[in-house]
């Protein structure tokens, strides 16, 4: 568009730059155009920014990394395309040629630029919660905020379950041994829970004492480490918070508990070192694993 004169295959392409941020096969067919003329640097261009086309068809982290990929470098392209259109703006509006038509110019790639902006945006933030929703990216959260509070700059990377020591990895009890000695509050659906938890305690011969409470500390350790307890495939979960979806993997375990009175089979819900759920079934012994603590 040199001027306030029209030029036509400029402006096709950016309303295919455009059409590709919503439709990936317009990134395909721009770079055929440029293949066409001659013009093969931009044709190569055209074709990494349909990597989303490839991302939605490879799905996962990986297609969500090729669709954050595409849309930055279509980003970058409409930054350029809206730099040179609003100095062609500027020139024509010097010469006196200045039409709706670099008003249009200057409109497509801005609007190009804004959509591809939001689109990489969107596609990172889901693959930033993906990432850190996986058992490392906890761990890796879990270590920033860490050294982010400690006065010393110091981090205890076994703690963090970052590295492992040699009794293996730590478990997360959280509040859950206070659920499992009828301790928790709340709404009716934890306290019906808490209640259940403490009955099987009581029926098993546990109660509630420091000595007891150490016990299953390093009983769930030793549920934690012993990986023949893993009962069917891991799945993914996922929660909403703040209009953001965090993923977690939930593993369930199967194990045996030997009580004064009695035994029970516990099954365990774990988002890696993190114990979620506790659910004990008083019963004679069976086939789960036993676990003895020494």
């Amino acid at each position: 568009m040199e001027g306030g004169g029209i030029d036509w295959s400029d402006l096709g392409h950016t309303a295919l730059d455009l059409i590709g941020i919503v439709w990936d096969g317009a990134d395909i067919i721009n770079a055929v155009w440029y293949g066409l003329e001659g013009n093969y640097a931009m044709a190569a261009v055209s074709a990494i920014c349909a990597l989303p086309f490839v991302g939605s068809l490879v799905g996962g982290s990986a297609g969500l990394a090729l669709k954050v990929i595409g849309h930055s470098l279509t980003f970058g392209m409409a930054a350029q395309g809206t730099w040179e259109a609003a100095g062609r703006a500027v020139e024509a509006y010097q010469n006196g040629t200045f039409s709706a038509w670099n008003v249009l110019d200057v409109g497509l790639n801005a609007l190009g630029m804004g959509l591809s902006g939001r689109a990489a945006f969107s596609e990172g933030r889901k693959l930033a919660n993906r990432i850190a929703a996986s058992e490392t990216g906890q761990k890796i959260v879990s270590g920033i905020k860490a050294y982010a509070a400690d006065n010393r700059g110091c981090v205890d990377l076994e703690a963090l379950g970052l590295v492992k020591s040699k009794g293996g990895n730590r478990a997360d009890l959280g509040n859950k041994l206070d659920y499992q000695f009828g301790k928790a509050g709340g709404n009716q659906h934890n306290i019906d829970r808490t209640r259940g938890l403490k009955a099987e305690m009581d029926k098993l011969g546990f109660n509630d004492t420091l000595e007891n409470r150490e016990y299953f500390e390093q009983y769930y350790n030793k549920v934690l480490n012993d990986s023949s307890n893993i009962v069917g495939t891991p799945e993914v979960a996922s929660y909403t918070e703040n209009g953001i979806i965090h993923y977690y993997t939930v593993t369930t375990r199967e194990s045996f508990l030997m009580g004064r009175y009695g035994g029970a089979k516990v099954t365990t819900h774990w988002d890696g070192n993190r114990l979620l759920t506790i659910k004990i079934s008083s019963g004679k012994e069976s086939r789960y694993n036993h676990i003895i603590i020494k």
